[in-house]
Parts: structure tokens; C-alpha cells; sequence
């Protein structure tokens, strides 16, 4: 959608519209590869399971949290700004490393 203005054009940023049409050329993209790298491993893994409905439940499982994934990082840069979901992201590697110093470790058994 664009708005125009006297002089100004700009766009308004849409989180959906942009994931909508971002993940078929992500698909497209990384399709064949996938088929060359994983393609048996992924047929073996089907096999491994006595129908066929829990193994697609998996995968398109994967595909919808992917895709709220992929949504909610558009919508907060949208939101915010990119430099705020950057500095979110290295307070969240921050804390990554400084938690297992600060907890307690597990007891052995």
C-alpha cells in the first residue's frame, strides 16, 4: 500500500504481505537442496512410522510455527526498529552465556 503525499511517497510495512510473499521464494530457494542433502533421509524417516499422518502432523507443524517464527520478527521490526530487535538479540545471547554460571547445577544421581 503506498501513501501518498505532496512530494513524499512511502510504503507501509505489513508484516503478513511481506512472510506471504517471502516464503514461496524461500521454498523455491532451498527445495533443491533439501532433495539433494536430506531427500533419503527424509523417505527413510517416513517409513520409520506406521502411517504416514503423524510424520506429515511433524512437518507442517514445523512449517506454522516457522511461519509465526518468520511473522512475529517481521512484526516487531515493524513495530520497533531493527536496531531494537538487534540489541534484543544480543541481550538474549548475553543471557545465554551468564545463566549457567548464575544456576545452580543439576544434581547428579
Amino acid at each position: 500500500m503506498k501513501i501518498k503525499s505532496a512530494k513524499i511517497v512511502c510504503y507501509v510495512f505489513c508484516s503478513i504481505n511481506t512472510v506471504y510473499y517471502m516464503a514461496p521464494f524461500a521454498t523455491m530457494t532451498l527445495a533443491l537442496p533439501a532433495m539433494l542433502l536430506e531427500g533419503g533421509g527424509v523417505i527413510n524417516w517416513f517409513y520409520t512410522h506406521d502411517s504416514i499422518v503423524p510424520a506429515l502432523v511433524i512437518i507442517l507443524g514445523s512449517g506454522v510455527l516457522a511461519f509465526c517464527l518468520n511473522f512475529s520478527i517481521f512484526y516487531v521490526i515493524h513495530s520497533t526498529t531493527a536496531v531494537t530487535f538487534n540489541v534484543a538479540g544480543n541481550l538474549k545471547v548475553r543471557h545465554d552465556y551468564i545463566l549457567p554460571y548464575v544456576l545452580p547445577a543439576p544434581s547428579a544421581r
